[in-house]
């Protein structure tokens, strides 16, 4: 069971310009997986999810763009911001692109609809700009967009035998365009007219085959292979450095002067020709992972994929803010439940068996005062642990949630492994199971030890105020 708020799309054969409900629809969407980040001036501009947002990093406003503003709300697998056009442009996991444009958001379905590509291999890993044209990195190959006419120029299949290959980034030096793919740093002269054919593009001398990025940066090449090692400085014919990297990269660009490479435990800022000037370290305590990163006005901004972006001073590594637009903390809801005027929504799960498969350990969200409020799993379930063998039990898998009609402050959260939740006033104050109320355990057949799994699933109110509840999988359900 999954749900979605404001899920608008919208498919056309051809280009789409998108409408814009805004004076009739209100989103709600989450903006703390960050998946693209860029910046100019004065804002950071990310993805999330399946919406992106700009950050004016002078007022502190935000401005969100998202199903009501014309996007589909399909998964983003990378963001490019064009600073010359002022121009987001959005790529899918699923070969679509979206255009955003001052004054409208252009959807274009060429790469998802052409025929003669696999639907598997159409995601858009990699964006970059040169000259006007964007240079589109897709499993299958390349394609190239102008920015200024919008509209697609060429589609460049570059296999070894003219076939698809995947290529995760693109970057320009002198003459050439150096593409990063699975058979190879190819590469070939972006003027040529028949840079379509696949023979133009000749495959460097490289150590490895198989490449996920590749930059330019103090006009040289830094690239990184898939055994996580960079190599740069190519001198015509070969790397002439290599160092093996201490984690494996997850977004590797040039922003602001400096080269940074992101991994899930680190962001690191390099200075040419490879001096690590700062190493921004993962923080513990917001139980996240780093995605994306980028520079602007003295700071690093650092997307994660859980807590929106963090910002770090560069001048010491320091953390200085939180990006989060307001939203819920998941997109995908496993239950909504309305009272008055707040929403209730929880991210648990469970089979059409009645299986709490797989184990979600997050908490719950609710609005009220036209306001998102996140309870994370962590820190709201505190007070409600109870001790099974020197073992913490937290609620997983929380399903559905009743509020009391009497006492509205007063909520019910089913767990669909671990009981029954009381939530008071926004705070988690007590975990009902077994040892606690006449909630029952499980019954396995063949496993009569088996223990703490109570599956609580639909609850409500009656007129008297008195809560009902089901408890699954036992004999008096």
């Amino acid at each position: 069971m999954n749900f979605k708020l404001l899920y608008l799309c919208f498919f056309l054969n051809s280009f789409l310009f998108s409408q814009d409900y805004t004076g009739k629809w209100e989103s709600h969407y989450s903006y703390l997986n960050i998946t693209g980040i860029s910046s100019n001036e004065n804002e950071i501009l990310a993805s999330a999810e399946n919406a992106i947002f700009n950050y004016n990093t002078t007022n502190q406003k935000t401005i969100n763009t998202t199903t009501v503003n014309g996007l589909t709300g399909e998964k983003i697998s990378y963001y490019y911001y064009s600073d010359i056009y002022e121009t987001s442009v959005i790529g899918y996991e699923n070969g679509l692109i979206e255009v955003v444009t001052p004054d409208e958001v252009i959807t274009v379905v060429d790469i998802l609809n052409k025929q003669n590509i696999a639907p598997n291999i159409k995601r858009i890993n990699h964006i970059y700009e040169f000259n006007g044209l964007i240079y589109i990195s897709c499993d299958f190959g390349i394609t190239s967009y102008n920015l200024d006419r919008l509209e697609f120029i060429d589609t460049y299949f570059i296999g070894n035998t003219g076939g698809v290959n995947s290529v995760r980034q693109t970057t320009i030096k002198d003459e050439y365009i150096y593409a990063a793919t699975d058979e190879g740093i190819k590469r070939a002269i972006y003027s040529d007219p028949n840079i379509i054919d696949y023979s133009l593009w000749e495959t460097i001398n490289t150590p490895s085959t198989n490449w996920k990025s590749i930059v330019t940066f103090n006009d040289n090449i830094y690239a990184i292979n898939n055994g996580n090692s960079l190599y740069y400085n190519y001198n015509g014919n070969s790397f002439d450095n290599q160092i093996n990297l201490t984690s494996s990269s997850l977004d590797h660009r040039v922003s602001n002067g400096k080269m940074l490479i992101t991994s899930s435990s680190e962001s690191s800022l390099y200075e040419a020709p490879f001096s690590n000037i700062l190493t921004i370290n993962n923080l513990p305590e917001y139980n996240t992972e780093f995605t994306v990163s980028t520079i602007t006005n003295n700071n690093a901004y650092v997307g994660t994929s859980n807590n929106g972006v963090l910002s770090f001073n560069l001048s010491n590594g320091s953390l200085a803010q939180e990006v989060k637009p307001n939203g819920p903390s998941e997109n995908n809801a496993f239950s909504i439940t309305v009272n008055n005027n707040e929403i209730w929504m929880v991210y648990g799960s469970h089979t059409e068996e009645g299986n709490p498969s797989p184990f979600i350990k997050k908490g719950f969200s609710r609005f009220v005062n036209n306001l998102w409020i996140n309870n994370e799993f962590n820190d709201i379930l505190e007070s409600a642990n109870l001790i099974y063998d020197n073992a913490t039990k937290k609620a997983t898998n929380l399903v559905f949630t009743a509020v009391n009609p009497f006492n509205t402050n007063q909520v019910f959260i089913s767990s669909f492994f671990s009981g029954l939740l009381e939530v008071n006033n926004g705070i988690a104050t007590k975990l009902f199971d077994k040892t606690n109320s006449d909630l029952e355990n499980l019954v396995l057949p063949g496993a009569p030890n088996y223990n703490n799994d109570i599956r609580i699933g639909r609850s409500a109110f009656d007129i008297n105020g008195k809560l009902w509840l089901t408890n699954g999988r036992v004999n008096n359900a």
